[in-house]
C-alpha cells in the first residue's frame, strides 16, 4: 500500500490531491477548482484516471459525512447543491430489487410488538413480509446514514439510473409483496424502478424539496419530477390497504393521467407465478394428448374417410371460436364478481377443451394421411400433413395463451379489488402540511380522479393505446383490455398459407414450403410491432378472414372445380382470385376500423359508456410543473438519460387530446423562464461551483442549469 511507505510521500499527497477535487469531494473543494488552462488553474489532470492508475479507492479516507449534508438532506439530492442529481435518475435496476430483498432477509426484521397479530402473520408470510415503514426504519436508515445521508438507490447507483417504470404504492404493503409484484409485472424493454422508499433519502427533510416561492410547491416534489420522465406507470396494490387511501398516491394519479398525452402506460399488475400457470395449463395437454391417441387409434378408423384433413380442423376452429363466443356474451351480461369468477374458470375449462378438441382432430387428420387414395371419399393433397401439422400446432399454442390470459384476467380483477375506496377524498396523509397542499393541488380533479380508479380497474391498464381503441375505434371494453392477441398471428398466417405450403410439401420443396410460412409470420409481426395495441382489430381480421378463405376454398375445389387441382397438386394457384377476394375484404374491414366509421355508427345508435371516458381524458390538462426547468441540469449524459424517450404524439392520432394538446406551449415556455430564473438565483450562492457546471455542461454539448 503507498500510505505504508515513507518512500511514497509523493504518491499518498497526490492521492489525497486526487480524493480533494474528484467527483467525491464537499462543495468547498468543487468550488476551489477551474477549468484546464485558465490562469492559475489547480487541476490540470484528469482525476478518475490518475484514481485507476494509482488504484485509489473512490473514498480511500474517512470523509466528514456532515460536510455532505445541506439542510439536512444530502447533497446529491438537494436542488440548490452543485452536486444535485435530478429526481428522474434516483432509480434501481431489478438487480438491485433483488439485492435488496436479500439484504432484507438478511436483516431479520420483527415485527412492532403493538402489531395486531393479524400484521405479525403478514410481517411473518414470506410472499408479504415487513410492511415498508418497518424496512425503513429498520434497514434502509441505517445503512443510508452510515454510507453518508444519501437514498439507497444513489448508495447504490452514485451517479444515478434514468427512470423507466415509476411506482405507485402504499407503505402499508408488505415489501416481499412489493417486490414480488414489480419483478412480475416489470414492463418489457424497461431497466429501472422509481420507487419511493428507496429513491427519496430517508434520513433528511423531504419538506426541502417543496420549498416554492409562495410556499409548499408540491410541482417541486421529487415524485413530479421522476413521473414526468417514466414512460410506465406501475399501480402496485397491496392485500392491507388501498393505495388510494393515501394522499400521495392519488396525486401521483392525477399526475399520471396527464401524462397519457406523451405515451405514459397506466398498468395493473396481472402477471401469474409459474407455478400457477403451469397448474392450470396441465390438464389442457394431458387431455390432449389422451384424445390424439384415442382418435388416432380408435375413432379415426372409423370417420377419417367422411372429410378432408382440413375440414377436420376447420371444425375444431369453429368449435372453439362459437363457445368463446357464448361465453363472453354470458360474461358481459355479468356483473356480479362471484359470477365473472365463475366464467374466469370456464374459460379455462373451455381452453382445455379445445386444446383437446385440436389434439383429437390431429389424431383423426394423421390416419386421413395414411389411407390409401382408392379409399378416400374426399380427395385431398398428399402435402397436406406438412401444412396441417403448423395449423394444428400453432392453434394448441394459441389455446394455451388463452388460459394464461384467462389467468391475467383473474389476476387483474384481484389486484383492482384491492383499490376499491368509495372516493379519493378520504384519503389522508400522515403530514398535515403535505395533506392540505396536496388536497388545494387536487381539488379540482376529485371526481375525475375517482373516475380515473374506476376505469383503471375495470381495464387493468391506460395508455394512449387503449384509449385510441376505445374512443376513436369504438372498441368496447372489455375487448380492449383482452388486448391483441399475438398467438393468433401463426394460425393466421397458418390458413392464409395453406395451399401454398401444401403445394410446395406435396412437390417435396419442404424447405421452401417452411420459408413461405415463415416470411408471412414475420411480415404480420412485423405490423403488428408497428401498432402496438392499435393492431388488435388488424389481428382478429387476419384470423377469421383467414379461415373464412380457407373454409371457402375447400368448397370450390370440391363443388367448382371437381377436386382436379387436388389430385395435380396446384390448388395454390387455383384458389390466387380467391385469395385476393379475401384479402380486399379484409382490408376493406379495416379501412373501416381505423378510419372510426364504425365509432361513428355506434355514436349515432346510442350513447356508448366510454363517452365519460373520453371527457375524463380531455378534461384533464397537460401538467405544467413549474415548467421543470431543471429537468436539463441533472447528472450524466443526455444519452443516457434519454434512454427510453417517451413516443412521440401526432395532434391528429387522438382527437379527444386536442385541449390538452393545444394552447400550452406558451404557458410551459413561461414557466420554464419563470424556473430558470429561479435556479440561477439559488445558483448564484454556490458561486463559483454553479460557474464550473455551467462551463462543463457547455464543454460536453449539453444544456446548462
Amino acid at each position: 500500500p503507498l500510505h505504508a511507505s515513507p518512500s511514497c510521500g509523493m504518491a499518498s499527497n497526490m492521492r489525497d490531491l486526487i480524493v480533494a477535487s474528484g467527483p467525491g469531494a464537499p462543495d468547498d473543494r468543487q468550488t476551489a477548482t477551474r477549468e484546464p488552462g485558465e490562469e492559475g488553474s489547480g487541476r490540470w489532470f484528469d482525476a478518475p484516471l490518475l484514481q485507476s492508475i494509482l488504484g485509489a479507492e473512490p473514498t480511500p479516507v474517512p470523509m466528514d459525512h456532515t460536510r455532505e449534508l445541506r439542510d439536512g438532506i444530502h447533497v446529491s439530492h438537494h436542488p440548490l447543491s452543485g452536486r444535485w442529481i435530478h429526481p428522474s435518475r434516483w432509480s434501481v435496476t431489478l438487480d438491485d430489487l433483488e439485492f435488496f430483498k436479500e439484504e432484507v432477509e438478511k436483516a431479520k426484521i420483527s415485527p412492532r410488538d403493538s402489531d395486531s397479530e393479524e400484521a405479525k402473520r403478514a410481517h411473518l408470510d414470506p410472499n408479504i413480509g415487513p410492511d415498508i415503514h418497518r424496512v425503513c426504519e429498520r434497514y434502509i436508515k441505517p445503512i443510508t446514514a452510515e454510507a453518508g445521508g444519501m437514498s439507497w438507490a444513489l448508495w447504490r447507483n452514485p451517479k444515478g439510473l434514468p427512470c423507466d417504470v415509476f411506482a405507485t404504492h402504499c407503505w402499508a404493503e408488505g415489501v416481499y409483496e412489493f417486490i414480488g409484484k414489480v419483478m412480475r409485472n416489470f414492463p418489457r424493454g424497461a431497466k429501472t424502478l422509481w420507487a419511493c422508499f428507496l429513491a427519496n433519502p430517508q434520513n433528511g427533510d423531504l419538506g426541502v424539496f417543496l420549498k416554492g416561492p409562495n410556499g409548499r410547491d408540491i410541482s417541486k416534489s421529487p415524485f413530479a419530477k421522476a413521473l414526468k420522465r417514466a414512460n410506465y406507470f406501475l399501480v402496485v396494490p397491496n392485500s392491507r390497504v388501498s393505495i388510494y387511501t393515501r394522499l400521495w398516491c392519488v396525486y401521483e394519479a392525477s399526475l399520471a393521467i396527464r401524462h397519457i398525452h406523451r405515451g405514459l402506460v397506466i398498468s395493473l399488475p396481472t402477471e401469474a407465478p409459474k407455478e400457477k400457470i403451469i397448474l392450470k395449463s396441465a390438464p389442457g395437454l394431458l387431455c390432449g394428448l389422451v384424445l390424439f391417441l384415442l382418435s388416432f387409434f380408435v375413432t379415426a378408423v372409423s370417420i377419417a374417410h367422411l372429410l378432408p384433413p382440413i375440414v377436420w380442423l376447420l371444425i375444431a376452429v369453429l368449435v372453439s371460436s362459437l363457445s368463446g363466443l357464448a361465453v363472453k356474451v354470458f360474461l358481459s351480461q355479468r356483473k356480479d364478481q362471484d359470477d365473472i369468477r365463475f366464467f374466469d374458470q370456464v374459460e379455462i375449462i373451455l381452453a382445455s377443451f379445445n386444446i383437446a378438441l385440436a389434439s383429437f382432430c390431429f389424431g383423426i387428420v394423421q390416419h386421413c394421411l395414411q389411407r390409401k387414395r382408392e379409399r378416400r371419399t374426399w380427395a385431398w393433397e398428399d402435402g397436406e400433413g406438412w401444412a396441417c401439422g403448423f395449423l394444428v400446432t400453432s392453434l394448441l399454442f394459441m389455446h394455451l395463451g388463452g388460459i394464461y390470459s384467462t389467468i391475467k384476467k383473474d389476476i387483474q380483477r384481484v389486484e383492482a379489488g384491492q383499490l376499491e375506496i368509495k372516493s379519493v377524498r378520504e384519503a389522508q396523509c400522515s403530514d398535515q402540511n403535505d395533506e392540505a397542499t396536496i388536497k388545494q393541488a387536487i381539488k379540482e380533479y376529485e371526481s375525475k380522479i375517482d373516475e380515473f380508479v374506476r376505469v383503471l380497474t375495470h381495464v387493468g391498464k391506460f395508455d394512449r393505446a387503449i384509449a385510441t381503441n376505445i374512443l376513436q375505434y369504438g372498441m368496447s371494453v372489455d375487448r380492449a383490455r383482452a388486448g391483441a392477441v399475438e398467438l393468433q398471428v401463426i394460425p393466421a398466417c397458418c390458413a392464409w398459407s395453406y395451399w401454398w405450403v401444401t403445394d410446395l410439401s406435396a412437390h417435396m420443396h419442404h424447405i421452401m414450403a417452411t420459408e413461405a410460412l415463415v416470411a408471412c409470420s414475420v411480415l404480420a409481426y412485423c405490423a403488428y410491432w408497428y401498432l402496438g395495441e392499435r393492431a388488435i382489430f388488424a389481428i382478429d381480421s387476419l384470423y377469421y378472414f383467414g379461415f373464412l378463405y380457407l373454409g371457402t376454398s375447400i368448397g370450390f375445389a370440391k363443388h367448382v372445380w371437381h377436386s382436379y387441382p387436388l389430385r395435380h397438386k396446384c390448388m395454390s394457384w387455383y384458389v390466387l382470385p380467391l385469395q385476393v377476394v379475401f384479402v380486399v375484404l379484409m382490408m376493406l374491414a379495416n379501412a373501416a376500423w381505423y378510419s372510426g366509421l364504425v365509432a361513428k355508427l355506434n355514436h349515432c345508435l346510442h350513447r356508448t359508456p366510454e363517452d365519460a371516458l373520453q371527457g375524463l381524458i380531455a378534461n384533464f390538462p397537460c401538467p405544467d410543473d413549474g415548467g421543470d426547468s431543471d429537468s436539463e441540469s441533472y447528472t450524466g449524459s443526455d444519452e443516457e438519460g434519454s434512454e427510453h424517450p417517451p413516443e412521440v404524439i401526432e395532434k391528429d392520432q387522438l382527437s379527444f387530446l386536442d385541449m390538452a394538446l393545444n394552447d400550452t406551449s406558451e404557458t410551459t415556455d413561461l414557466a420554464d423562464q419563470e424556473e430558470s430564473q429561479t435556479q440561477e438565483l439559488h445558483h448564484d450562492d454556490d458561486g463559483a461551483c454553479s460557474a464550473l457546471l455551467h462551463k462543463g455542461s457547455a464543454r460536453h454539448g449539453r444544456s446548462s442549469c
